[in-house]
């Protein structure tokens, strides 16, 4: 790597602290050594010796595992001083394939040179900037190299890539994430292909070829990636793509294809879909590609391609054991034996294996997994990130009709995450950053509603900072899923953008409102909603924080009903959890003695996806309340509302004379009585009356009474009816005790 020592600050600067999450599988084998920048006095640029960790004294050797150590053993030495960074060996890690990218990178400004930035863009895994700062690091996971790789190829502008994979050599490791990549290993297989592709130069009998049939180019993805090439073409879509496009789909073909007939003619049948389509047009440009190739594209830019319009989409190499006697043949050759012969001894073809699970699987891949007890030893804990909806890797769902509220809960519960404070009273059990992506309201509307539930909760605004990220649809669209002319349905590059900013930003909530604004599906369609429910599981798992989806009810939708929800019902079936907002009917308003005209104000939430919704005194309760802003403006904000007790306004005494009432035979001789059926003698008449409380709180204060046994249901004789009838009669002893106990409290 270039640069300086003396451009490197030392004592603790190669510490990699917090270590990314896609370096926790490196951290965890004992392949680190550490290293001490060198001055060397002949001018060549600065060396970077290996140390152990352990002992920092003593040189380390990639061909020694005795000289290599753990991850806390290297970053020990780092931070006492005793090195400059930590490094990581890569002999028998056959997981991983690495990309060392040198000067490619302004160490000042951090701008990267274009071949630079495309590889960033197609390798779409962890990425770090080295310790000069004029390089970068690509670190991926391995899908089909078996044999061990260490090549260099000579880019533009003076730069060049190193590739590594299981060869006895080490890489610094900085931690340093690069802003615009993921902090997640993904496959970089295609990207190397590529890479190794541009290292070999081209057969003389290529150059300046005119006539006949091109002579096949040496690559070592050729030979098994005609099938790859077919499947990734078949998943890209083609409604009449400008000439451009066009044109570098078909230079990837050819440079993934080495140029081959089968190559152009997978070319030639995808590009039939177009209207525009004409054989000879695709002729005449895969011979010109012979005069002049085509660099810096290939397989890796077809995948992306396919994985662009379907996520889900796995490379049939993949999805097939492959073994050398059913190894596909190009030109003759079988794969991984001639058509390799004239590469490297350092260089490998491509071994492709079956992973378990793959898309795709026959049934002869199909694999039944044996359960394994020593598994639980292992098992994680759901990580809940708030109440008992929204936890980390999930997608839940918050739905209500208009006017109820939705969009101050959602913030309210947004703010709880942020703060780790439970403003709705509702436990937050992993607090950390929250984003707010309204896809509706302008961004000052947004600023305004924040503003009110601050005030409402009276928290001072500076207790947010670093901690709540604002975003509006209308400045910044947030659309993951649209259908192409054709009817098909894709992902847009938004959806890795945005697990690369949840995952720089370190989110643990990302709270989007509303859910059709996200997507250009029709969301009466199961299939449609699916692919997009699915988008944003997958961007909850990629990023590790928790999604909640706020959506509208249909018209007439009832709240605790998942199909209330608007729209197919596959977003409700793909979440982890669905809650459900409505305002108070006039039963419940009734019962809580709230006026008609006020009831709208209180709202309750449930759960849509649980069948038994609580009873209303033990149901969530909101209170929908307006708070004025410094400037003016009246906006609603939300806080927990608890049902007053009935017995609020009834004090002790009040109480002892009350049930004495009941409970004692009426000036006609009758007794009251506990059942509503009983118009003329029921209990209720004299408690609404007493108390001036509602007939569904006389009902309450009622049942608390003969609950704690101060009144009791008895058999007496009715002299009206002249047989027995069933009536109250309270306890004596009850009464009087209250009483003595409503003294002691007015005498102390």
């Amino acid at each position: 790597m270039d640069g300086t020592a003396s451009q490197v600050q030392r004592d603790g600067d190669g510490l990699i602290c917090p270590l990314p999450d896609a370096l926790r599988a490196l951290a965890a084998r004992p392949h680190w050594v550490i290293w001490r920048w060198t001055e060397p006095t002949d001018g060549r640029k600065p060396d970077k010796p290996l140390f152990r960790a352990g002992d920092p004294w003593r040189h380390a050797s990639t061909q020694e595992p005795a000289s290599w150590d753990s991850f806390a053993a290297a970053m020990g030495a780092v931070a006492a001083g005793e090195a400059d960074g930590a490094g990581y060996v890569l002999r028998d890690d056959a997981a991983h394939i690495f990309l060392d990218l040198d000067a490619c990178r302004d160490p000042v400004t951090g701008a990267l040179t274009d071949w630079a930035q495309r590889l960033v863009e197609e390798a779409d895994s962890y990425t770090e900037v080295t310790p000069s700062g004029r390089g970068l690091r690509i670190i991926g996971l391995n899908e089909s190299l078996s044999a061990p790789i260490h090549r260099r190829v000579a880019m533009p502008e003076g730069g060049s890539v190193e590739i590594f994979h299981r060869c006895p050599r080490y890489v610094t490791v900085s931690g340093r994430l690069l802003r615009e990549a993921p902090d997640a290993l993904r496959p970089i297989c295609d990207v190397a292909a590529d890479l190794l592709l541009l290292a070999q130069p081209a057969s003389p009998a290529t150059v300046g070829h005119t006539d006949g049939p091109p002579a096949p180019r040496s690559h070592p993805d050729a030979a098994a990636s005609a099938d790859d090439i077919a499947a990734a073409l078949a998943q890209i879509p083609n409604a009449d793509l400008p000439w451009d496009e066009w044109s570098r789909i078909g230079m990837a073909v050819w440079r993934a294809s080495g140029g081959s007939a089968a190559g152009l003619a997978a070319w030639t049948a995808w590009s039939a879909k177009s209207s525009k389509h004409q054989d000879a047009a695709c002729a005449e440009r895969w011979q010109h590609w012979f005069r002049s190739p085509p660099d810096r594209i290939g397989f890796a830019s077809l995948y992306r391609l396919a994985r662009l319009a379907n996520p889900l989409w796995v490379k049939p190499s993949l999805v097939a054991a492959r073994t050398p006697a059913s190894a596909p043949q190009v030109g003759g050759q079988v794969a991984g034996q001639g058509a390799h012969a004239d590469w490297e001894g350092d260089v490998a073809a491509p071994q492709v294996s079956t992973p378990r699970g793959a898309q795709g699987a026959t049934t002869a891949d199909l694999v039944a997994t044996p359960f394994d007890p020593a598994e639980f030893a292992s098992l994680a804990p759901r990580e809940w990130v708030y109440g008992h909806f929204l936890i980390r890797r999930f997608v839940s769902v918050l739905g209500a009709p208009g006017g109820t509220g939705k969009t101050a809960y959602a913030i309210g519960v947004a703010l709880s995450v942020a703060l780790g404070r439970p403003l709705v009273e509702e436990p937050v059990h992993s607090p950390g950053r929250a984003w707010i992506y309204n896809l509706e309201d302008p961004r000052d509307e947004l600023l305004r509603r924040v503003q009110a539930a601050l005030i409402a909760h009276r928290i001072p605004p500076s207790d947010l900072a670093g901690r709540l990220f604002l975003d509006s649809g209308r400045e910044q669209p947030l659309i993951l899923a649209t259908r192409l002319p054709d009817g098909s349905t894709v992902a847009t590059p938004l959806v890795d953008a945005l697990i690369a900013e949840l995952t720089r930003r370190q989110v643990r909530l990302l709270v989007v409102d509303p859910f059709v604004k996200s997507h250009r599906l029709e969301e009466n369609r199961n299939d449609q909603v699916d692919f997009a429910a699915t988008l944003w599981s997958r961007v909850a798992d990629a990023a590790g924080c928790a999604v909640l989806l706020v959506h509208h009810f249909r018209k007439g939708g009832i709240a605790g009903d998942a199909d209330a929800f608007r729209g197919a019902s596959a977003l409700v079936d793909a979440a982890r959890a669905a809650v459900a907002l409505r305002a108070m009917d006039e039963k419940e308003a009734e019962r809580f003695g709230i006026d008609e005209d006020e009831r709208w104000f209180f709202v309750r939430a449930d759960n849509a996806k649980l069948n038994l919704a609580p009873r209303p005194l033990d149901a969530t309760w909101l209170q929908l309340r307006s708070i004025t802003l410094p400037n003016g403006d009246h906006v609603q904000a939300v806080a927990r509302w608890r049902p007053a007790s009935v017995f609020k306004d009834l004090t002790l005494a009040a109480s002892a004379d009350l049930i004495e009432q009941l409970g004692s035979p009426r000036d006609d001789g009758e007794r009251w009585s506990a059942r509503p059926q009983d118009s003329d003698r029921w209990a209720g008449t004299l408690i609404t009356s007493v108390v001036g409380c509602t007939e569904e709180q006389a009902r309450t204060i009622l049942a608390g009474y003969l609950k704690g046994q101060a009144l009791r249901i008895v058999d007496y004789q009715s002299p009206k009816q002249r047989k027995a009838r069933k009536g109250l009669e309270h306890d004596p002893q009850a009464v009087a005790g209250m009483r003595l106990h409503a003294q002691e409290e007015n005498d102390a």
